[in-house]
């Protein structure tokens, strides 16, 4: 008996069920050697070869709050990754006219002859300050314009 099969030989059927929920960060070595633990102990548990997917808390907005445009993005990809920086910090994003918060359901909209003038990036007013500080300290958005003036809350 090897050392990782006398560790899962030891921890409770507990403890196999939360390492198995992470078993997609395991070694080709550990993975082969806790299913047949599980196995052992008859439990109907699988091991997950992928991270569980994350579900983003969305802040619905308060009564009266508006969104308000913090700038603007010219394509797809500059889209996902102002999301993916606002995602980051909790901060919803929407974007266009039609507010979409689902940029990859909408992927046909974002092109230039839809919005010759750019594609309005917004957030909720109370998230304003955090979104667009998030986004000036990312590493540079080459094709997303922020406003030059501060949006201090008054």
């Amino acid at each position: 008996m090897n050392d990782l099969e006398q560790l899962y030989g030891n921890m409770l059927d507990g403890e196999l069920e939360a390492l198995a929920a992470e078993a997609y960060q395991l070694t080709d070595v550990a993975r082969p050697l806790l299913r047949a633990e599980i196995a052992r102990r008859g439990l109907d548990v699988e091991l997950r070869d992928t991270p569980a997917p994350v579900k983003k808390k969305v802040v619905p907005l308060a009564p009266g709050e508006a969104l308000i445009a913090i700038g603007k993005v010219w394509d797809l990809a500059e889209a996902r990754r102002a999301k993916e920086i606002l995602d980051g910090i909790d901060v919803t994003s929407y974007f266009g006219s039609e507010n979409i918060q689902e940029i990859d359901e909408a992927s046909d909209n974002f092109d230039e002859a839809t919005y010759p003038e750019g594609i309005d990036l917004k957030v909720k007013e109370r998230e304003i300050e955090a979104a667009v500080m998030a986004l000036r300290m990312a590493p540079p958005l080459k094709s997303v314009d922020l406003p030059e003036e501060d949006f201090a809350m008054k």
